[in-house]
């Protein structure tokens, strides 16, 4: 159930956005402003508002920075910050529910998650995870079935889900967040699932002792991001080569943000990576007919020795 305090958000925004609809209206406003009238959310933007002109066909987002208001053609971009997007519908503004959610990354609509889980905060994991759409594509013309996978930062499980459906099964997943451990052994009760910090050396000696022949990875990507900190180094980074250097796996399947093309984190995966052939791939889910703007580079790994039949 949700908390007091949520709802009361929740219904607080949506209850504000009638007055806003009002407030355009008579003022005539055709770009960005500012309202007395919504506290902490005094900023408004009307992005391409001469498209539409009408709040009700547009996008809407409460964000820290404020309101902005996108086109009717806007394909929302889930990210873990759970900015979720509002809607018009039958008379009333209304935020997507967890099936639109769970559509946005290509997640079947079967998928759960434990009971007490807040809108907010399944909008929040689902933004941290990978588009099924978007793995699956990049896995169609990489023929292979039967493999022992390990799944590292393994989230909601979206690299299991492909995976799975390929006749491939998970050995072992590993991420720190207690969420997601939750959600996870939820949708996959039989999944050895360790909670830890991949940094921990006790964590690297239980994947490397585990049998499997493809590792997949969705490491951390805020040091690498456009809109994160762009560090240009990551412990986790670190520590998942030190693992593969150490357990020389047949496969790799990785994943992280595009910008990591340009950053040095690249030619530190290169160096650590010299015995595998890489495949690199940018793919955005709205490129594949689903309405979400997030593109994400995939690579595949394979051991140089491993001649086409044994792939």
């Amino acid at each position: 159930m949700l908390s007091v305090k949520i709802k009361e958000t929740i219904m607080n925004n949506l209850l504000k956005l009638p007055l806003l609809e009002q407030y355009i209206s008579e003022n005539g406003y055709n770009s960005n402003f500012t309202v007395p009238f919504l506290k902490g959310k005094s900023t408004v933007e009307l992005q391409n508002w001469k498209d539409y002109q009408d709040l009700k066909k547009g996008i809407i987002t409460f964000r820290q920075s404020g309101i902005r208001v996108k086109a009717p053609n806007y394909y929302p971009c889930l990210t873990h910050i759970p900015n979720i997007p509002i809607i018009y519908e039958n008379g009333n503004y209304r935020y997507l529910n967890k099936e639109e959610l769970l559509t946005l990354q290509s997640f079947p609509l079967n998928y759960k998650f434990p009971p007490n889980y807040s809108l907010k905060k399944i909008a929040s994991l689902l933004g941290n995870s990978i588009n099924l759409t978007a793995i699956q594509y990049f896995l169609k013309d990489k023929w292979f079935a039967n493999l022992n996978f390990v799944d590292c930062f393994a989230g909601l499980g979206g690299f299991h889900l492909v995976l799975n459906s390929l006749n491939n099964n998970c050995v072992l997943a590993i991420d720190k967040n207690k969420s997601c451990q939750e959600t996870y052994t939820l949708n996959f009760p039989t999944t050895p699932f360790l909670l830890g910090d991949i940094n921990s050396k006790e964590i690297q000696k239980q994947i490397i002792n585990s049998e499997f022949d493809l590792l997949c990875a969705g490491f951390p990507c805020q040091n690498f991001s456009k809109a994160g900190k762009q560090t240009h180094n990551s412990k986790e980074l670190d520590s998942l080569l030190t693992i593969i250097s150490k357990k020389q796996p047949n496969y790799l399947l990785l994943e992280s943000v595009p910008n990591f093309l340009n950053n040095v984190g690249l030619n530190q995966l290169i160096r650590g990576l010299l015995g595998y052939s890489l495949n690199f791939q940018i793919i955005n889910p709205k490129d594949l007919g689903i309405k979400q703007n997030r593109p994400r580079l995939f690579i595949w790994g394979q051991k140089n020795k491993l001649t086409n039949h044994e792939n």
